[in-house]
């Protein structure tokens, strides 16, 4: 399990208002850790990184980090459209003991080539943690090209990239022009390709599944390092079933229904969306889903 790097693109819990609540907070961060080897990314897409307040995205940091108290990494998203936000918010997690910071590129105009690198090159250049690339053009609507991811690859500062593309051929594309730097990583960021991805060379994966069955994400890693090959199918077969009720909705909100009905909490999202109605019918396939697997006992409206 060592070699492989396994983190949970964590939920933000929150109240109606928008703070964070706590007691659910706690329930996850302890059923995570109870899972063992696996790590948390907060403030990514799952975590609503873009739609958390500053103050609030300090605030959970600081949560996660103590409740972890060193035994995993924790990294953070940051997440904007304007290049000096994006840097202050940096700049706010520098006292913090982090592992390291996830940034997708600014996502309201296209960018080239030139303005992808240099925008990443800055930021690696005044960062005291190591940088993860994010590519998740469902949301950005940009795709970072492998030849500039592996240009950046190069930065000293540069630790990886996590794909949430969907799209094996780019990740087969990433996994090739950057398997010759050892200190570079290839992290997937999507449940149905867990397995593939590894066995192609990615080196991790980072997983809002893992909020809601942590331990199946680590068994999966436990069963890819040992090379159990038809068990590492059997779990990742699982993934894609609980995959495909998460996809009724988007991300964020499928994510934070499913584990509002473990965790026994609202499942608010942060304004201005709303959360899930339990009638829906993205909320009915999530519920039919979990009882299948006996994550809960019974239908729980949240």
């Amino acid at each position: 399990m060592a070699d492989i790097m396994l983190q949970t693109a964590m939920i933000t819990p929150v109240t109606r208002t928008g703070t964070l609540d706590y007691d659910a907070l706690d329930r996850l961060v302890n059923r995570v850790l109870h899972a063992g080897h696996i790590g948390f990314s907060v403030l990514g897409s799952t975590g609503e990184g873009a739609s958390v307040p500053l103050p609030v995205r300090r605030e959970l940091r600081q949560a996660v980090l103590a409740r972890v108290n060193g035994r995993v990494p924790v990294f953070t998203g940051i997440i904007g459209n304007i290049a000096s936000d994006i840097e202050e918010d940096l700049h706010r997690c520098a006292d913090l003991d982090l592992s390291g910071i996830l940034v997708p590129p600014p996502s309201y105009y296209p960018m080239d080539h030139e303005e992808l690198r240099d925008f990443y090159l800055r930021l690696a250049d005044m960062s005291p943690f190591p940088l993860m690339l994010y590519n998740i053009p469902p949301y950005t609507k940009i795709s970072l090209p492998p030849e500039t991811v592996a240009s950046l690859a190069r930065h000293p500062r540069i630790m990886g990239i996590k794909d949430s593309s969907r799209n094996f051929d780019y990740l087969l594309r990433l996994i090739s022009l950057t398997r010759h730097d050892p200190e570079f990583a290839v992290l997937v960021g999507t449940e149905t390709l867990v397995l593939p991805a590894m066995v192609a060379g990615a080196a991790g994966a980072v997983l809002g599944s893992a909020n809601i069955v942590p331990e199946w994400i680590a068994r999966l890693g436990r069963q890819i390092s040992e090379g159990s090959w038809d068990e590492a199918r059997d779990t990742e077969d699982d993934l894609v079933q609980l995959a495909e009720a998460l996809r009724k909705t988007d991300g964020a909100r499928g994510f934070k229904y499913a584990t509002a009905l473990i965790d026994h909490h609202e499942g608010y999202v942060m304004a201005p969306y709303h959360r899930l109605h339990p009638s829906s019918p993205a909320a009915q396939a999530i519920t039919a889903a979990l009882q299948k697997f006996h994550l809960i006992r019974h239908q729980d409206p949240v």
